[in-house]
């Protein structure tokens, strides 16, 4: 798996002023096992990351979800965040790198069954 995180800008003009957003698209690009192992295990609808308290402050918005929110399927189709400060935009990339990490290791274990591992420990 590979994340490919794009960033940028975009300016809302209003009647009255100018918006700034700063803006990520993000998404996991799988390799053909990955992306069979998401659909043979059903981690599609699997939430890495959700913030239903941050409903009202609207300065992170994902794909239109009324809080920010983080799946695996979001991940692998990919991800559209607008962030109404840089500090906010960074913020929630961090928990993008975070997530994308669980989701790695998700499919990391679905990748090792029907084999074994060995640990071990001094």
């Amino acid at each position: 798996m590979e994340l490919l995180v794009r960033r940028g800008q975009k300016v809302d003009a209003g009647a009255f002023s100018n918006t700034r957003w700063f803006t990520l698209y993000v998404k996991a690009q799988l390799t053909d096992e990955e992306a069979d192992n998401l659909n043979k295990y059903d981690m599609g609808s699997t939430l890495l990351y959700s913030n239903p308290e941050a409903a009202a402050d609207k300065s992170v918005r994902v794909d239109g979800y009324k809080y920010p929110v983080i799946s695996v399927q979001g991940l692998a189709e990919g991800l559209h965040v607008k962030c109404a400060r840089i500090v906010d935009m960074m913020d929630f990339e961090t928990k993008i790198l975070s997530s994308s990490e669980v989701f790695k290791q998700m499919l990391d274990v679905a990748a090792s069954f029907g084999g074994e591992e060995v640990y071990t420990f001094d």
